[in-house]
């Protein structure tokens, strides 16, 4: 009687056990029914409480990817060498799956090696890449991950690097402060998503004529998808300056790493190679466009 009774209750148990998860899928599933989304490189949820969901399709998993985050707007005598626009961080990024997890990895490309080289096994164990934040899969679906990254965006994460540690000790800003931040909007496009955010920050010791005790910034993050296609390096020459990347080879031939640099460059390339090659000017396949801040005074546009 005793066996009979144990089945009847692991059976039951397990359907039981079935049907909350159901419920718990459906109950979620309306809940992003209510949110805004967008389709594109990270379809988006959104809603008016700060609420932000990522669906991360999985050939987007492992991927170069582009996060820049800059300045939107800041408070007044904040800082002489920070406005509208000004970029606090970029960084190459990977979204990796790790279990029921999807983590954002920055990815760091400073120290090589030749993929056939066995060094590159000691250069992987000893350049492990950080993890910037870690999400809990709350769905999974047609080769895609839900994650609910609306804590990401409601605080100040290291990476984005909003207040230099010189402004943190001259009006000695502490956390931010969670009711007076909200995310304001996001935008969802096949090659990038962007993120629009307020983050209000408590300071106790702040400039003359900020009775309010806090520092509110509006942030703008994008997140770009980058060629698989990959430009090829332009090493720089010591007798020219140039903004540059240093790198360090552990595939050298010297009894040690190899240091050099390549130049930081537009992707310039000739639509007729052949004119080109032979020293006639010619256009390029995709042109260098410049923007007009919409705040530049109709004087100076000509």
């Amino acid at each position: 009687m005793r066996l009979l009774t144990l089945a009847f209750v692991l059976f039951f148990g397990t359907i039981y056990a079935q049907d909350d998860s159901s419920d718990s899928s459906d109950k979620f599933d309306k809940k992003l029914e209510k949110l805004s989304s967008q389709k594109g490189m990270i379809t988006t949820y959104f809603g008016e409480n700060s609420e932000l969901f990522f669906e991360i399709p999985d050939h987007l998993l492992n991927k170069d990817l582009l996060m820049v985050t800059r300045l939107r707007q800041l408070p007044a005598n904040y800082s002489a060498y920070r406005n509208a626009g000004s970029k606090t961080a970029e960084q190459m990024i990977h979204f990796q799956k790790n279990g029921n997890k999807i983590d954002i990895i920055q990815v760091s490309t400073t120290n090589v090696a030749a993929d056939d080289d066995p060094i590159l096994l000691s250069v992987q164990q000893n350049n492990l890449n950080p993890i910037l934040a870690s999400f809990k899969i709350e769905k999974e679906a047609n080769n895609s991950f839900i994650i609910d990254v609306s804590k990401f965006y409601n605080d100040d994460s290291p990476s984005f690097n909003i207040i230099g540690e010189r402004q943190k000790k001259e009006y000695k800003i502490s956390g931010v402060d969670k009711s007076r931040s909200r995310i304001d909007e996001v935008k969802s496009f096949p090659k990038n998503t962007e993120i629009i955010h307020t983050l209000t920050y408590k300071v106790n010791k702040p400039p003359r004529g900020n009775s309010t005790n806090t520092f509110t910034f509006q942030i703008n993050h994008s997140i770009i998808e980058l060629p698989e296609d990959l430009m090829p390096v332009r090493y720089t020459d010591p007798r020219v300056g140039w903004f540059s990347l240093k790198k360090y080879n552990y595939s050298s031939n010297k009894l040690k790493s190899d240091s050099y640099t390549i130049a930081k460059r537009w992707r310039l390339e000739p639509k007729d190679k052949k004119a080109y090659a032979s020293g006639e000017l010619v256009e390029p396949v995709k042109p260098i466009v410049y923007y007009l801040d919409p705040a530049t005074p109709t004087k100076w546009i000509p």
